[in-house]
């Protein structure tokens, strides 16, 4: 897997076509929506087949199944999404964010990152890591 944590920060040329920001900012809140709805099967489809978690420890299908366990052991999820900055990275790009967490009686805020790559026309994770 490619490293990402230190990749240089890379501003691409004007030509390359039209701004994909909007389209990242679209995907990371469709993430945040489909986790908030504990939409298992629209959660796990913003990530890329071969994802690797903060954890690298875990197999992507090890993840899969934590999360599952996860979302479903939850009555309300609430996921919220501020501070949204995106900066590219080569052909990827990371969202850096505040994210908001409140599951019934769980509340948290910490600083995420995902790196998002391109596949098939759809902005999926590829990696994720706490930024604290």
């Amino acid at each position: 897997a490619r490293s990402w944590a230190n990749a240089e920060v890379i501003t691409p040329p004007a030509s390359t076509g039209p701004d994909p920001r909007p389209q990242l900012e679209a995907a990371v809140q469709a993430w945040a929506k489909a986790w908030s709805r504990r939409d298992v099967k629209a959660y796990l489809a913003a990530y890329a087949p071969g994802f690797i978690s903060a954890d690298r420890s875990l197999s992507y299908e090890s993840w899969a199944a934590q999360q599952r366990a996860r979302i479903r052991s939850h009555r309300i999820i609430e996921v919220k999404i501020t501070s949204l900055e995106l900066d590219p990275r080569g052909e990827d790009w990371v969202a850096s964010f505040e994210q908001s967490y409140r599951a019934d009686q769980l509340r948290e805020t910490s600083r995420r990152q995902l790196l998002l790559r391109q596949i098939g026309g759809r902005w999926l994770i590829v990696g994720e890591r706490d930024d604290n």
